[in-house]
């Protein structure tokens, strides 16, 4: 069996439209970042605020990668927006709630 019989699912290329989301969530990933760096300015935890805020943008960054590489797997337009936009938010609650219950 070669390979050229498997079937592979087809991705299809970002639109303008997939891509303006996809820059609008790291647009905002960055404004918030910037903003929570200048504001952690709580005396003797500043530091700490800082790594948390960091650790909480590489979740967001990552989620936003995670996003973009499953949304090319949906074939249907309003279905990738879909996945999209609330990708990363439904992923943090996701996150969220596994450690809820765990």
């Amino acid at each position: 069996m070669s390979t050229d019989t498997i079937a592979k699912p087809t991705r299809r290329p970002f639109s303008k439209t997939d891509r303006a989301i996809l820059t609008l969530h790291v647009l905002a990933l960055v404004v918030f970042t910037v903003w929570g760096w200048i504001s952690a300015d709580d005396p003797g935890w500043s530091d700490l605020q800082r790594i948390v805020l960091l650790m909480l943008a590489g979740v967001w960054a990552g989620g936003i990668a995670l996003i973009a590489v499953m949304s090319r797997l949906v074939n249907n337009r309003w279905g990738r927006w879909a996945v999209m936009v609330a990708g990363p938010f439904a992923g943090l609650g996701l996150i969220i709630l596994v450690q809820y219950l765990g």
